[in-house]
């Protein structure tokens, strides 16, 4: 098992069991706990067990044995969300990570994500934070993927790291858009 998942959303259902996706799925009824969320909403929370390692002055590098697997994960969590669409007969528009849980590069987990959000249909917001980066490699990744908004902003850190979010919203037109956000305390 290479992770949990949950599907939290405002509409009762059955867990899922391991051996449909490879790692424990579990359903959150909102209602159940007492919040009135309506039935649109639904979100995919993926808690990855992963490895950070320290590479040279940046530390919260995935390692290079759980990459490949973080990347099928961001994979796996966009099949859930397309199943609990069809389950639930209403979009999913939400799909978490935690920090330091996407590869920037080796594999690059920012080009899986990138298929995976123009495949969807319908309106997707993805919230993740990526690997440990230096505040170079950080303005690299925020220029290319976002030029228009990111190129001219810096990030900084208050050492030789930074951790970054990255967010990206597709909306049902099709529009694609990256936004990114430096931790503001990283630690």
């Amino acid at each position: 098992m290479v992770g949990r998942g949950r599907i939290v959303s405002s509409d009762a259902g059955g867990n899922m069991t391991d051996d449909d996706w490879g790692f424990q799925v579990e359903r959150v009824d909102l209602a159940g706990l007492g919040i009135n969320a309506g039935r649109r909403l639904g979100v995919v929370v993926v808690q990855p067990e992963y490895d950070v390692e320290p590479d040279g002055a940046v530390p919260f590098r995935l390692s290079d044995a759980c990459r490949e697997a973080q990347k099928d994960l961001i994979e796996k969590a966009f099949r859930i969300r397309a199943a609990e669409d069809q389950r639930r007969g209403l979009p999913v528009p939400f799909v978490l990570f935690p920090e330091y849980s996407i590869p920037v590069h080796d594999p690059d987990g920012l080009d899986c994500l990138r298929q995976q959000v123009e495949q969807v249909e319908g309106d997707v917001v993805f919230i993740g934070g990526l690997e440990g980066l230096s505040p170079e490699t950080a303005h690299e990744v925020a220029a290319s993927y976002a030029p228009d908004e990111e190129a001219a902003r810096p990030f900084f850190g208050p050492g030789p790291f930074v951790n970054v979010c990255a967010i990206v919203v597709k909306t049902n037109s099709g529009q694609l858009s990256w936004h990114f956000q430096a931790k503001l305390r990283p630690f």
